[in-house]
């Protein structure tokens, strides 16, 4: 799981992005983008930045900014294709579909698509994915069979949370969704992970306990080093970098599910 990677920044961590997208290859995971997989600030007239903060490959006499840009997104993320999960939207590229009327997201997506395979799904600012409980129907039991995983995703919202990390808000987001076994989110670049449990009831009207895991991803963009910019100016905190592994699996004859979390770093 990982969320704002803005890939096209000066300050993105494009190594350690590489390092876990290789990894995904390596063991078989899909990746999911939680949103501002882009960062397309360097748009004329764009007050959040400046010429110097735009990656010298963007800046051409003839091609188009944001061109330029998703190729670039396009060919870094094309050996990967069959390892994304879906993509979803995030603040930055909602802003380019409303100032700029381009979809920088669906434009990729077809780039991606056009390779051949199996598409690639896209999500919303914020939605569902539901994992599929497929080792139950590959060992032959039904039994377990409708325990598939729901991760309800957000790209987030507010401002760097310094104090709280977004914390504050995980128990609205877990009575929020009831339904979901992991709720995921993004946006402030804070990295937070916390298991907690709910009361549940099965179709034997028997009252048990759920765990959820209600979860924040970091960003790939580092400007710890930076001496100037909205970031500096806003007195954003230091965040760690990078996103989370989820392992779901169903171990012995009941195909209990067993979920864990690991930090990818």
């Amino acid at each position: 799981m990982a969320t704002d990677v803005h890939f096209d920044s000066k300050y993105c961590d494009r190594d350690l992005l590489k390092k876990h997208m290789d990894m995904a290859v390596e063991t078989g995971s899909m990746v999911f983008f939680n949103g501002d997989l882009f960062d397309v600030m360097g748009c004329e007239k764009d007050p959040r930045s400046k010429s110097s903060d735009i990656r010298p490959e963007y800046i051409s006499p003839e091609r188009s900014y944001l061109d330029l840009v998703i190729e670039d997104v396009y060919e870094f993320l094309k050996p990967y294709k069959d390892n994304i999960m879906a993509i979803g939207y995030g603040n930055h590229e909602t802003a380019i579909m409303k100032y700029r009327d381009t979809d920088p997201i669906y434009r990729l997506k077809t780039m991606l698509d056009s390779t051949g395979g199996p598409k690639v799904p896209l999500s919303g600012y914020k939605g569902v994915l539901k994992i599929l409980n497929v080792q139950s129907l590959e060992h032959g039991t039904s039994r377990g069979a409708s325990a598939n995983t729901y991760i309800a995703h957000h790209h987030g919202y507010g401002g760097n949370a310094r104090r709280s990390k977004g914390i504050l808000t995980a128990d609205i987001e877990i009575g929020e969704y009831p339904f979901a076994d992991i709720i995921f989110s993004g946006h402030t670049h804070q990295k937070l992970f916390l298991p907690m449990n709910t009361y549940d009831i099965n179709n034997k009207s028997v009252l048990s306990l759920k765990k959820k895991f209600w979860l924040k991803g970091g960003s790939y963009k580092d400007t710890s080093d930076k001496s100037f910019g909205f970031e500096v100016q806003k007195g954003f905190g230091l965040t760690v970098s990078g996103g989370w592994w989820i392992d779901i699996r169903y171990v012995g004859e009941s195909r209990e599910r067993i979920i864990k979390v690991e930090e990818a770093q």
